[in-house]
């Protein structure tokens, strides 16, 4: 029915260039209450060096939700806010909470699908960016028709389940139920349309968030 089980949606993550901060037990002092880490550790990443030299990227937090961001306010108002910058990263979402999720599965946090459906099909949910290498004129203005090498982005598709969302509901309720009345720990059940062999519910309980 188009019901949306699992898509991606953007959240803020904080990183600093090291390099650029010139007072970074203020910058510390800044953050810690904001983001709700110690201060030494905040500090520590504000310095962290490789091979003597200070780095050019370290993460502060990621995925901050609404009232993580909220806090941080707006960043041009820190100190050495030159160092500091927002990036939006792609987070999988699942809006129906534990819904399906043995048969969904989850991606972790670098977005690879690790169970069910998402592990099955990462290769077309992933997608890989293509490239288009071109010439330029002497003012640095692509020239399209001059085009080097082209490679078209690949993956990013939909995946359509055979799954009823109000049937695979109406199960995990029963199975809910059963397990109460008979005392029982786990359960399991699926219901399949006898004219296709089409799933249309299937569920294990106890379940899981996969948000979580």
């Amino acid at each position: 029915n188009h019901r949306v089980l699992a898509s991606n949606r953007k959240i803020p993550s904080l990183s600093v260039n090291p390099s650029y901060v010139e007072e970074p037990e203020v910058l510390a002092g800044y953050l810690a209450p904001r983001l709700r880490y110690d201060e030494s550790a905040i500090l520590e990443r504000l310095t962290r060096t490789k091979s003597g030299r200070k780095m050019k990227h370290v993460w502060l937090k990621r995925h901050m939700m609404p009232d993580e961001f909220a806090r941080l306010s707006l960043i041009e108002d820190a100190p050495d806010s030159k160092a500091l910058n927002i990036h939006d990263d792609s987070l999988r979402y699942y809006p129906e909470n534990e819904l399906a999720a043995h048969v969904l599965g989850f991606s972790n946090r670098e977005g690879v699908g690790s169970e069910g459906i998402e592990a099955k099909f990462n290769d077309r949910l992933s997608s890989q960016a293509g490239e288009h290498e071109m010439r330029l004129d002497r003012k640095r203005n692509y020239l399209e028709f001059r085009t080097l090498n082209y490679k078209a982005p690949t993956g990013g598709d939909d995946v359509y389940l055979t799954i009823d969302a109000q049937l695979q509901y109406t199960l995990e309720q029963a199975l809910d139920r059963a397990m109460e009345e008979h005392n029982a720990t786990r359960s399991m059940g699926l219901l399949m349309d006898p004219d296709t062999g089409a799933i249309l519910a299937m569920a294990t309980r106890p379940a899981f968030d996969p948000n979580d």
